[in-house]
């Protein structure tokens, strides 16, 4: 399969962006103190036990994504082809969780707390960006 140094590109860059992604979310549970993914684990099933199953679904659903971008990193940076379904399959969840370019560190959490109606506007942009580019991929592949 020939791939083009476009198509490896985008496959680093958004390899990347996941790594960086999780890169952020590990360096920011080690300073807390706590354990990446576990913690958050535990802190999910308790929330759900005091709550509600809609806390612990929803709970899940962070967490499944979260960890699915430690695949799909590890897909892009491979330039394996299933990455790019895989994105296709996070990129809904993606705009209502985490957005693909980490948008934290462009903008102040101070500012996005003001103006949240353009943090989740620049989170679409991202999202619209990411799956044109992984159908021109899939268009592409040879």
């Amino acid at each position: 399969m020939s791939v083009s140094s476009r198509q490896r590109g985008i496959q680093l860059w958004w390899g990347s962006m996941d790594a960086l992604i999780i890169a952020l979310y590990v360096s920011g549970s080690f300073r807390m103190g706590d354990i990446p993914y576990w913690e958050d684990l535990k802190r999910i099933i308790v929330l759900a036990t005091e709550h509600s199953d809609m806390a612990l679904w929803l709970g899940l659903g962070s967490w499944v994504l979260h960890v699915s971008l430690i695949v799909s990193s590890i897909l892009f940076l491979t330039g394996a082809r299933s990455a790019v379904y895989l994105a296709l399959v996070q990129s809904p969840f993606r705009l209502l969780i985490l957005p693909s370019i980490p948008l934290s560190l462009f903008w102040s959490s101070e500012l996005s707390h003001s103006v949240p109606w353009l943090f989740f506007l620049l989170g679409m942009i991202t999202e619209f960006v990411k799956v044109s580019s992984l159908v021109w991929l899939l268009k592409n592949y040879k």
